[in-house]
């Protein structure tokens, strides 16, 4: 069986979200697939970089745009809050590969768990967490990763840093089961 594809990525990811309880903004979709690649190899292909509010893709972005522009993806307004992602009836069925292969939809369905009733700002913290981690390696005490976190986000304070941390390890380690 072949992998699914990087849209239908994209859309399983986003349906996952939404049968967790989440919002469902670009920034939910940005970093519940840095931690699909960073946790599992999950095959999006994106290129992250570390910006403004963490773990950001361009690329993600863009084809975002694209879904929106295919009518695969609706932009539904919720005032006095930003934007939510809706799927399409035509989306949904391409979210059928990803199903298909049921070690993806484990992975997948395990992150959106975890973040999607988190808010950006704990979406940014635990992401940056999961990128210093990767960077720096978990074997370095969660004081030294904390001081990594807050200077590369002075607005983080310290102890949602190491708050950030404990739940990106508890993330990790979790992972680890949902991996196979």
């Amino acid at each position: 069986m072949s992998a699914p594809n990087q849209t239908s990525i994209v859309l399983y990811v986003m349906n996952a979200l939404k049968t967790n309880g989440s919002w469902c903004g670009e920034t939910h979709v940005q970093k519940t697939l840095f931690l699909c690649q960073q946790l599992f190899g999950v095959p999006s292909n994106f290129k992250f970089i570390l910006y403004k509010h963490g773990p950001y893709s361009f690329e993600l972005s863009e084809h975002l745009q694209g879904l929106i522009a295919d009518e695969f993806v609706y932009v539904r307004s919720r005032p006095p809050y930003g934007p939510s992602l809706e799927l399409s009836e035509d989306a949904i069925a391409l979210t059928r590969s990803v199903v298909r292969d049921g070690s993806f939809a484990r992975k997948l369905d395990f992150i959106a768990s975890k973040l999607g009733r988190k808010g950006v700002g704990e979406l940014e913290r635990i992401a940056t967490a999961v990128y210093v981690n990767e960077k720096h390696g978990v074997a370095l005490p969660l004081e030294q990763r904390a001081a990594i976190l807050t200077s590369l986000k002075p607005h983080v304070p310290s102890d949602a840093a190491r708050s950030a941390f404990l739940e990106a390890d508890q993330i990790e380690k979790e992972s680890q089961r949902h991996a196979a």
